[in-house]
Parts: C-alpha cells; sequence; structure tokens
C-alpha cells in the first residue's frame, strides 16, 4: 500500500511540476515540456483504469511520429489512407503517367525503348502513354523489363497490338500471350515482367473486342 501511495505522489509531484516547467527523464535540460532520454513503454492493463475489461478493444483515432529531434508529432493522412482495425491501408487512386518521344513509324517497332528501367525518366511511371503520329503501333517486344515490373500501356494516336512471341525482338524483350493482342485507341492493357521466364505476361486487358 506505502508503494502505491508514493507511485501517486510521485506522478503528482510531476504533474504540479509540469504546470510550471519542462520535466526531463533521463536529462537534465529538457526542452519540451517532457523530454525523455530513452525508450518508451505504456502498459495497459485493467488496474490501470484505461479499460473497463480484457474484450473491449482500443482503436487508435489518428497517426503519430517523430521527427529528426524526436519530438513526437501528429502525421497528416492524405486522402488516399485509411485507418481501419489499427491498420493503415493505401488506396491507389491516382496513377503517375510517363510520356515517350513520338515512334513516328509506320508498323512494327521491335524491342520498344519506354524508358521505363530504374533511373528511366519512366522508371517509377505506371502508365505510359504511346504516341504515334503515323497511326498504329505493332510492339514485338519491350526493353528494360525487371522481375516484378508492372506497366500499363496506353495508346493515343491509334490502336495497339502486341505480337506474341516475335522473333523480331530479343528473347527478353517478348511478350509471353496465348495470341496476339489488339489494344484500341484510348484504351489500356496491362502487363508484368516475368524474370523467370524473362517475358511479359499479360495481367489486364478487356478481350471482349479481341480477334482471338
Amino acid at each position: 500500500m506505502l508503494k502505491n501511495y508514493y507511485a501517486l505522489g510521485l506522478l503528482m509531484c510531476f504533474c504540479t511540476w509540469g504546470t510550471f516547467a519542462q520535466v526531463g527523464i533521463g536529462t537534465t535540460e529538457p526542452t519540451s515540456m517532457l523530454d525523455v532520454d530513452g525508450g518508451i513503454r505504456i502498459r495497459i492493463t485493467d488496474s490501470d483504469g484505461l479499460r473497463n475489461s480484457r474484450d473491449q478493444e482500443i482503436q487508435a483515432l489518428f497517426v503519430i511520429g517523430v521527427d529528426d529531434e524526436g519530438n513526437f508529432i501528429q502525421v497528416k493522412v492524405d486522402e488516399n489512407l485509411t485507418l481501419q482495425d489499427n491498420e493503415l491501408r493505401a488506396y491507389d487512386r491516382k496513377k503517375e503517367v510517363g510520356d515517350v518521344p513520338d515512334f513516328n513509324t509506320n508498323g512494327r517497332v521491335n524491342n520498344a525503348s519506354l524508358l521505363i528501367w530504374p533511373g528511366g525518366a519512366n522508371g517509377q511511371k505506371a502508365v505510359i502513354r504511346l504516341r504515334n503520329s503515323q497511326g498504329d503501333l505493332e510492339f514485338t517486344g519491350i526493353a528494360g523489363g525487371e522481375d516484378g515490373m508492372v506497366v500499363w500501356l496506353y495508346p493515343t494516336d491509334g490502336d495497339l497490338e502486341l505480337k506474341r512471341n516475335s522473333t523480331y525482338s530479343d528473347p527478353e524483350n517478348r511478350f509471353e500471350l496465348q495470341t496476339d493482342v489488339d489494344v484500341e485507341q484510348y484504351s489500356m492493357v496491362q502487363l508484368m515482367y516475368d524474370g523467370t521466364i524473362q517475358r511479359w505476361v499479360l495481367m489486364h486487358f478487356d478481350s471482349r473486342d479481341n480477334n482471338d
């Protein structure tokens, strides 16, 4: 019982002192209202009075972080982040769009350079806008693929045709497809590079208008 009274008195002392000065734990030169030089651990038990029962869930309401000087700060949460069941989840609501120079060709493009390799202009872009002043495009392969890389192709000047395992492109740049894929103007196709087979594979495409 004496130990409990001592702890309560110490807490009241800190609270009273905190109303007039900064409090330092592990430091004699506090720089904030409460300055802790060391780790922080919070124990939550029924006897603390913070929970009515072990069955009552504590739900986090906001997120905090620590700045370069060790100060606790409230973190701004963007609209595409939600906090649900104490889990921070991200929803990808906006794609970064990359551009490549006009292909200016009347047909086939082999080992197409989309500048998607690490450090390339489109290395972090999810969608690549394809322009061809002469109309339709035909890709036999895409250069610069790495295992797990995902990209959307978006033709804007005409249709795009992806050729299945065409020998016109280097083996590691080809498309592993069941059949040639025709992408209409202002439509998109999603591809992923499989480093195991060293080929681009189809992830998503609306094939209702595709001629199999």
